[in-house]
């Protein structure tokens, strides 16, 4: 399984979108890389999920754009790198 975006790289690559973690869900390989996301089913799939509200929600994130930092990019993988180490700490 891959981390699939709702508004991925390609589409607009600053959407203010991209790491919010709603806009980021499981999908598999072939739908994600091969089919492009397969966003038909994708939508459906967050409209179900989650709701249309969200949706739009995600669109307006999405047309404000966004421009990260360096430092920016560094204490978001920090941040996720610990959430990991905590759930691992919690499966052990």
């Amino acid at each position: 399984m891959q981390a699939g975006h709702y508004f991925g790289r390609g589409i607009g690559g600053g959407s203010g979108a991209y790491f919010n973690e709603i806009n980021i869900n499981t999908q598999c390989p072939v739908c994600n890389a091969f089919r492009g996301g397969n966003h038909e089913s994708y939508t459906t799939f967050m409209q179900q999920k989650y709701s249309p509200d969200v949706i739009d929600e995600l669109h307006i994130l999405h047309a404000g754009g966004r421009t990260y930092k360096h430092g920016e990019f560094t204490a978001i993988g920090l941040m996720y790198k610990q959430l990991y180490n905590e759930l691992v700490k919690k499966v052990s």
